[in-house]
């Protein structure tokens, strides 16, 4: 089964989040509609926290957390001597 062409090319989703990002906006979600290259943001209201859509987005959260705790730095590799 081939691939359906898109009517949006991945550049386009990356320039809508760049441009919202750099206008100072906070990013919650990118909805893209492939039928109609429909490129959609909502944004996250100042201050507020970030709500889990669902189940395991608050499962990779604590996982995110929890990584970022333990981040420990990589095992120094050892000298030759000669």
């Amino acid at each position: 089964m081939r691939n359906k062409i898109h009517k949006f090319k991945d550049t386009d989703v990356k320039r809508v989040i760049k441009s919202a990002l750099k206008a100072g906006a906070d990013v919650a979600a990118v909805r893209v509609n492939p039928n109609t290259g429909e490129i959609a943001v909502d944004f996250r209201a100042k201050g507020a926290e970030a709500v889990a859509s669902n189940s395991w987005d608050e499962v990779l959260a604590s996982e995110q957390q929890e990584q970022q705790r333990d981040v420990r730095p990589p095992p120094q590799k050892r000298r030759r001597r000669r």
